[in-house]
């Protein structure tokens, strides 16, 4: 009888010590079940999200060859003259991509039932193109600065409430970065964007004209962003700046059909704000067929058109704006594409930034 006692009180502790340990492993193998469980939806989440991002891309790169199609439709229509009031103008206000597939006749249009697409098309010669600042000359000299680009420049952040000053900055910077590529605005080399020529001695030839050295040469102008390497500029005038202002590969003239009042103002002298501003509301009612349409609405003020190629009523560069929402995934999308033509009208894509 007491050896059975004893013997009961031994068991008593081995069972609470099993139990125990049978709780820990039970415990262990719960939270490694649920970590192996969560680390195998974190995996498919990052897969799912792969997935959405591809098809968000294609869906970019859909609307962007529908407006390109848009594009060389309206050049088709109208080669000589580019409007605002043309269909390329008109934009795409927030649309599921069913109802729009329905519109175009695609036989899925089910398919597009959780995504959105908005956006448009922009002229971008209907804002001030920065490498008009230099151009490039006859000689070994490479790029020089324009003074009339520059003046026009000047009118321009004085209208816009910046410091004029600036603009003589941003042409110095403008040529340098030119000359770094070895060509320039207006220059006519191996490609059509003027991008021809040896940088080594572009660079020479600059140094020896008195320009920033070979070693410090800036890279190209390319974005509004790149200003802020110009002494003088904060982000704030990026913004300021933005609508209208561009950074285009070549030299190009102002559309006078689309352009702002602001810039009507830089780029033609002698133009108020006031005027300028009439004749955005006059164009409205009848588009330019022709420089010569404008410089009849403003021979009543005594305002004349500047000479040379500064101006005109047709644009080659376009900024596409597209804004996709598929699912979870959202991306923004600016496409600046180039129209040659006419005969036949083509369009060809310079330069894309996603923002998601």
């Amino acid at each position: 009888m007491t050896m059975a006692r004893a013997s009961s009180r031994r068991a008593g502790p081995d069972r609470g010590v099993a139990i125990i340990a049978a709780l820990l492993v039970v415990t262990l193998a719960a939270i490694l079940v649920a970590g192996l469980a969560w680390r195998e939806q974190v995996q498919v989440r990052r897969v799912e999200s792969a997935q959405l991002g591809s098809a968000t891309q294609a869906i970019g790169r859909g609307a962007v060859d529908y407006a390109r199609l848009v594009l060389r439709s309206s050049a088709d229509a109208s080669p000589s003259v580019d409007y605002i009031g043309q269909v390329w103008s008109m934009p795409l206000q927030r649309t599921r991509l069913s109802d729009f597939l329905t519109q175009i006749g695609e036989a899925r249009a089910e398919q597009g039932l959780s995504t959105y697409m908005s956006g448009g098309i922009e002229d971008a010669q209907s804002r001030y193109n920065l490498h008009n600042l230099a151009v490039t000359v006859a000689g070994p000299t490479g790029p020089v600065i324009d003074p009339l680009a520059v003046a026009s420049y000047e009118r321009l952040l004085a209208t816009l409430g910046l410091p004029p000053d600036l603009a003589q900055g941003t042409a110095q910077y403008v040529r340098a970065g030119q000359s770094s590529i070895g060509g320039g605005a207006g220059s006519t080399g191996a490609n059509e964007f003027g991008a021809a020529g040896s940088t080594a001695a572009a660079q020479a030839a600059t140094a020896a004209a008195g320009g920033p050295s070979a070693g410090a040469l800036p890279l190209p102008l390319s974005s509004l962003s790149g200003l802020l390497d110009v002494p003088g500029y904060t982000p704030a005038m990026i913004v300021r700046l933005a609508p209208f202002v561009t950074v285009l590969p070549v030299a190009t003239p102002v559309n006078v059909n689309t352009a702002p009042a602001e810039v009507l103002v830089a780029v033609i002298p002698g133009l108020s704000l006031t005027a300028a501003q009439t004749v955005v509301a006059e164009r409205t009612k009848a588009y330019f067929r022709d420089t010569g349409d404008l410089q009849t609405l403003l021979a009543a003020s005594g305002v004349s058109l500047p000479s040379g190629n500064t101006l005109s009523v047709r644009s080659q560069f376009f900024i596409v704006h597209a804004d996709i929402q598929h699912e979870r995934a959202e991306m923004h999308r600016d496409t600046l594409i180039y129209r040659a033509g006419p005969n036949p009208n083509s369009t060809r894509i310079i330069s894309a930034q996603d923002i998601y």
